[in-house]
């Protein structure tokens, strides 16, 4: 465990953080106003878990920018998510928040629902594919990432419509590929 506001600063005492698959929960602000630093993960999937335990711990994670590495690949920027629902079927609130290295997203089918703020900007990303599994989009969960201009929908454009979105859930116009055509939002 890693407590309440237990890095929340200004300062910087380290560059690196590793959150090891026995860790089970970050305190409340743990790491708060901690920009760049670099959060060292084993594999997505105990990192999504992670976030999925922690998600009743207001912004556990900090409102700073955030890098993702990959332990098992001599610690290499994590730039491309891949999400399988073998990993996760919700994306928790907050979990990629302000993760500026992250270029392109992939939820596969059996992903359900993103989280509010989930991919809060993430000032990089700009190819996104999803399922027509999900049902939901949370609050804020792409405001400000304004890289992408357009998504990729395995969905018709009515399954894209049926889908549970916040209504701030992006705040820039972007357009929908479904597979039977192109809805525009926030245009």
């Amino acid at each position: 465990t890693i407590g309440n506001r237990a890095f929340c600063t200004n300062r910087r005492p380290f560059d690196s953080v590793y959150l090891p698959s026995t860790l089970k929960s970050i305190g409340e602000l743990a790491f708060n106003n901690a920009n760049d630093y670099y959060f060292v993960v084993n594999n997505l999937k105990d990192y999504l878990s992670l976030c999925y335990s922690c998600r009743d711990s207001y912004n556990y994670i900090g409102n700073g920018r955030r890098h993702l590495l990959d332990k098992n690949n001599d610690n290499a920027e994590i730039t491309s998510i891949d999400i399988s629902s073998s990993m996760a079927v919700e994306i928790p609130d907050h979990a990629f928040e302000v993760c500026n290295n992250i270029v392109s997203l992939t939820l596969e089918e059996g992903v359900t629902s993103i989280g509010n703020d989930a991919f809060r900007q993430c000032a990089s990303l700009s190819s996104i594919t999803f399922p027509s599994s999900l049902t939901s989009i949370g609050s804020d969960a792409f405001y400000a990432s304004y890289a992408f201009e357009s998504i990729t929908y395995s969905g018709t454009e009515d399954q894209w419509k049926a889908i549970d979105k916040a209504s701030d859930w992006i705040n820039h116009s972007i357009t929908v590929h479904c597979t039977n055509g192109e809805i525009k939002v926030n245009e």
